[in-house]
């Protein structure tokens, strides 16, 4: 058996500035190998596709931190790239430089969930390294540095559900010392729920008011959660035994928080059409579900900012696919079946506070009519 330092065994991708694969498409390379000595005796050489999560984590409890862990292969594949019998190669290999060229087809019949870099410990990652069997079963006595592969999972926005429009209501009772109650209402509808990077997510909103209190301003943002599980072991006490409990980790992340500025008096109402709110055009994960402990979802936050009051807010679930949208005529076609089956749009909502709503000054000449252009384009006054 040939020692390493006889042997010089890299492996190199033609990537061709490639970013990321996608399940069904192919990596081309070449594995090259330079000999000192004869290497004999050897079955055959390999390209190996590996993929794997893995999480790590620490909770408060108790006074001290518990530590969770989960860890799981999502896949290992390998592709023989040269194999001795069929080169008609008793001996081996004598010593010299070779090169082998390979194309490796991703697999397509299996889930594979995006690549997704948390922290160090946190992660979803596939590697493509190359191996070299000397035995028979096949096991691989040397292997090369691994290459790092990219993977995006394909999420189709163009599925019914995904296509179809969106409703969210939330209602608060205004309560005061002086004044009688008033009731304010938040109702906000977009007209699907799928979007990729870089689109912008268009959003109407009507708010009610039936109160005194001033409407500051309408806030859109677009929240990333991402929920990492895992398991920790545990003696409650020195004479009991080892306890296995489940745990999880929450991390929000809001991009393109924007606020529209905008007025209403006792009885009022207050609309915003077609307020476009811009997705990231990159360095955005796509959702990811399909990992038993690695799940990243987004959802569209619109909050009514009252003055001198808790803000009213409601949550609409957002996909962010990898398939582009196919037009209007897919999303009218939607429109009627989901129409014909259900004969109501999804309803979904869900309360969230702002804790600190920033000041707005009115730009110059806005007299504070709703759906006056603000500098940025969109209705409202503010700057």
């Amino acid at each position: 058996m040939v020692k390493r330092k006889h042997m010089n065994f890299t492996l190199n991708v033609d990537d061709g500035g490639r970013q990321s694969y996608i399940p069904g498409s192919s990596i081309t390379g070449t594995i090259f190998l330079k000999l000192s000595k004869d290497m004999t005796p050897i079955n055959n050489i390999s390209v190996i596709f590996q993929g794997y999560a893995s999480v790590r984590f620490g909770v408060p409890c108790d006074g001290y931190t518990r530590r969770f862990t989960n860890s799981t292969t999502i896949c290992s594949v390998a592709q023989i790239v040269w194999d001795s019998h069929d080169q008609h190669v008793a001996s081996g290999l004598s010593a010299g430089v070779y090169e082998f060229p390979f194309v490796f087809l991703i697999p397509s019949n299996m889930t594979l969930p995006s690549s997704y870099e948390i922290k160090q410990n946190n992660h979803i990652q596939y590697l493509l390294l190359a191996g070299i069997s000397q035995s028979r079963p096949s096991t691989f006595n040397h292997k090369t540095a691994s290459k790092a592969i990219k993977i995006t999972e394909i999420v189709d926005i163009n599925t019914l559900d995904l296509t179809s429009p969106l409703s969210a209501t939330q209602q608060k009772v205004i309560r005061s010392f002086f004044h009688s109650s008033g009731l304010i209402s938040l109702t906000v509808e977009i007209q699907r729920k799928g979007y990729c990077l870089g689109e912008s997510i268009t959003i109407n909103a009507t708010a009610e008011n039936q109160s005194r209190k001033r409407i500051v301003a309408l806030r859109a943002s677009l929240m990333q959660k991402v929920v990492t599980s895992g398991t920790a072991r545990y003696k409650p006490s020195l004479l009991s035994s080892m306890l296995t409990v489940p745990g999880s980790k929450h991390r929000i992340t809001v991009f393109n928080q924007n606020d529209y500025c905008a007025t209403s008096v006792v009885g009022a109402f207050s609309h915003w059409n077609n307020v476009l709110l811009p997705i990231p055009s990159q360095s955005l994960q796509p959702t990811t579900s399909s990992c038993e402990f690695v799940k990243v979802s987004y959802t569209l936050n619109v909050t009514l900012v009252l003055r001198k009051k808790k803000d009213i807010s409601v949550e609409i679930p957002i996909t962010i696919g990898t398939v582009p949208f196919r037009g209007q005529l897919q999303l009218a076609m939607s429109h009627l079946q989901s129409s014909a089956n259900s004969g109501t749009p999804i309803i979904v909502s869900q309360t969230s506070y702002c804790e600190c709503p920033r000041q707005h000054r009115p730009r110059p000449g806005w007299t504070g009519g709703v759906g006056v252009a603000c500098s940025r384009g969109f209705g409202g006054g503010c700057r």
